[in-house]
């Protein structure tokens, strides 16, 4: 709208003064007249020789954020050439990529010749995840609103963490998991809430932290973001209460993006970070890891660290 409004008014402009200096015959039209001739092929001239002389680049400041704390993105925008810009838009795509969340936002700003402007951006995520800004174009406008788009690939991505579990306390010395109820499993080992929700009776099932190692096979629905969240944060706070204890711990998962089977181990913190990292570009979590464990290795115990083992463990 205000591209036309710009247009109609330079139009306007440009035949009023043209019948002026034709009824009239002043100098002053004409030279009037020329000036806009001029100006126009300027404005035209110019987005072409700006464009490629552009150079738009996103800057996060860390490889790794806190959950639900604030922080800075920068866009930093560079002119290399002898004009100013106006009008710069950039069009950008910020998501989560383990949640497949994506909106899009729109930045302008005005660039001097010769010269960059920055874009100080704040973000904040409530969820766990891989943080991902894509810059997918961006637009210059000339004197006379006139846009010209380019696309770009810029691409700029951290993680979220959250040392914070949802599960009652730290106390990790007993874990266990839930399973179906046969007959001769004794009464007060039946998960009541569990049971109501799955329509069946559930009974907890506790495995001893003893053992020299820890195999977990884990599945999230990432469908409901927020509990799958708890999820991770519960699997967080486990995988570094045993790595403390000296145990290492082996995770399996089902990546959806490339439809394999994961394994990872780690037996200090920072690997337990990467093992995190992996799950989040993977797009780990579906429930295929079972029954692909369970082919590779039918004979070995695991911990199955999903919602339902988190419902126990808030009861």
């Amino acid at each position: 709208m205000r591209r036309v409004k710009y247009w109609i008014e330079f139009i306007v402009i440009f035949f009023l003064n043209a019948l002026m200096y034709w009824y009239l015959g002043g100098y002053f039209n004409l030279l009037l007249g020329v000036a806009m001739i001029l100006f126009l092929g300027f404005t035209l001239a110019m987005v072409p020789l700006v464009i490629p002389k552009t150079e738009p680049k996103i800057e996060i400041p860390a490889a790794e954020f806190t959950k639900n704390t604030e922080f800075l993105v920068r866009i930093r925008v560079k002119n290399r050439s002898i004009f100013p810009v106006i009008r710069c838009t950039l069009y950008l795509e910020i998501g989560n990529g383990f949640f497949e969340q994506k909106t899009d936002k729109t930045v302008t700003i005005s660039l001097p010749a010769k010269g960059e402007e920055v874009y100080e951006m704040p973000l904040s995520s409530g969820l766990c995840g891989d943080i991902e800004i894509t810059l997918k174009q961006f637009g210059i406008e000339d004197l006379l609103s006139i846009p010209s788009n380019r696309p770009q690939n810029d691409y700029a991505a951290g993680l979220t963490e959250s040392t914070e579990s949802s599960a009652k306390g730290s106390d990790f010395s007993e874990i266990g998991q839930v399973r179906e109820y046969i007959p001769g499993d004794s009464l007060k080992d039946i998960h009541w809430k569990l049971s109501a929700k799955k329509e069946a009776l559930m009974v907890k099932e506790r495995l001893q932290m003893s053992s020299q190692k820890l195999q977990i096979v884990f599945c999230v629905d990432r469908r409901n973001p927020q509990r799958a969240d708890e999820v991770i944060c519960f699997l967080y706070e486990l995988g570094n209460s045993v790595i403390k204890s000296r145990i290492p711990v082996t995770v399996y998962w089902w990546g959806s993006r490339s439809r394999q089977l994961y394994e990872k181990t780690a037996d200090t913190r920072e690997g337990w970070k990467e093992v995190l990292e992996q799950i989040f570009y993977t797009g780990g979590g579906e429930e295929e890891a079972v029954e692909a464990f369970r082919m590779n290795a039918p004979d070995q115990d695991y911990l199955k660290v999903s919602e339902e083992m988190l419902v126990m463990w808030q009861r």
